[in-house]
């Protein structure tokens, strides 16, 4: 299943991750850059069926880091929505991977895209 391989190479890459049934994976995470370099929070993925294809939605994030502001518009301050799948104390960044087919399409590609996010903020 595609959750598993991405929870596996999560794993390999250190981290510890909870996998849920439905498809998504939790996991601690350190803020490497940007303006919230240092913080400790949990990162979420909704993992698709036909990963490594496709790329994770995401991140979820928690605890809640920027304002709910949904509408469409740049990063960081737009895209920024409840999230539904993982509950009341989380945010999801709707933050696409248009290069996904550029790249070598693994966990190490979406945890690049995941760390640039946090160096732009």
């Amino acid at each position: 299943m595609a959750v598993e391989e991405f929870a596996k190479q999560l794993r390999a890459m250190g981290y510890d991750v909870t996998e849920y049934p439905d498809g998504r994976v939790s996991f601690p995470y350190t803020i490497e850059i940007g303006k919230f370099e240092g913080q400790e929070i949990t990162l979420g993925f909704v993992v698709p069926p036909d990963f490594s294809l496709n790329p994770p939605t995401g991140p979820h994030i928690k605890p809640r880091l920027l304002p709910i502001n949904p509408p469409q518009g740049p990063h960081p301050m737009h895209g920024i929505h409840e999230s539904t799948q993982f509950g009341a104390e989380w945010q999801y960044w709707s933050r696409p991977m248009p290069h996904w087919s550029t790249t070598e399409r693994t966990v190490a590609d979406v945890m690049r895209h995941v760390r640039g996010l946090f160096a732009t903020q």
